[in-house]
């Protein structure tokens, strides 16, 4: 047991707030969203995930969507706020939604900051709960795995993968999922549904880049430098 702890690798030694692959994974699961959309909007019948009827795309990417804000939000209110005991203070805010399924695995991402120095990084376990999530898929208990598997799946995903530097020129993840419903909206207004699944899903992406990159630059970047300022009164609520 000793060894083992010794050589093991945890979350908390990959990871590095300024050198990750959460944008690209916020961006594919962005783009999963637009793709789950194009079958209703598109008028191109249901979908089901991989088959599976226990799920759809776009279900499967808000889920991941919570799990990594939980995550971070976890960490802005522990590290960012710096609130000594925040760990003993988050949980309680969680018992006034308990029964909505989203704050299930958003408290899943949670739990994965609050004891990153516990949570052991192997492609070996990776693998494991990577097979039993499609395991579960193909055999009608994937609602009951799920909010235990996708965590180690995403935050492994998240620092291992190459794609750190995907946020070069900005994160249009959120802009892209805010923009894209009104755009495809459009596009079957105009009757491009009509030119099969995958053209339209394809028109969809693109052209809800361009109020995202827009978005981005105008709205969000100029917001973000104000997570800088420090605000007195919020630390001392927080302390209460």
């Amino acid at each position: 047991m000793v060894s083992y702890k010794v050589n093991a690798i945890y979350l908390n030694d990959i990871f590095n707030p300024k050198k990750n692959s959460l944008s690209f994974l916020r961006f594919v699961l962005a783009a999963l969203v637009i793709f789950s959309h194009s079958y209703t909007l598109g008028g191109f019948g249901s979908e089901a995930l991989f088959g599976s009827t226990q799920e759809t795309y776009g279900g499967f990417a808000v889920y991941n969507f919570f799990i990594l804000s939980g995550f971070l939000i976890t960490r802005s209110y522990i590290i960012d706020i710096a609130v000594p005991g925040a760990a003993s203070k988050i949980f309680p805010y969680f018992s006034d939604i308990y029964l909505l399924r989203l704050s299930m695995y958003f408290l899943a991402g949670a739990t994965y900051f609050l004891f990153i120095e516990n949570i052991v990084i192997s492609k070996k376990f990776f693998l494991f709960a990577l097979g039993l999530t499609i395991l579960s898929i193909q055999n009608n208990f994937y609602l009951l795995i799920a909010p235990l598997t996708l965590p180690y799946i995403l935050f492994w995903l998240a620092f291992k993968l190459p794609f750190t530097n995907f946020d070069k020129y900005g994160d249009f993840s959120y802009g892209l999922y805010i923009y894209a419903f009104p755009i495809q909206q459009m596009l079957s207004f105009f009757g491009l549904n009509t030119k099969g699944f995958n053209i339209y899903f394809i028109l969809s992406l693109l052209m809800s880049m361009i109020p995202s990159v827009l978005s981005y630059h105008i709205i969000e970047k100029p917001f973000l430098k104000l997570k800088t300022i420090q605000i007195k009164q919020i630390r001392l609520l927080f302390k209460r």
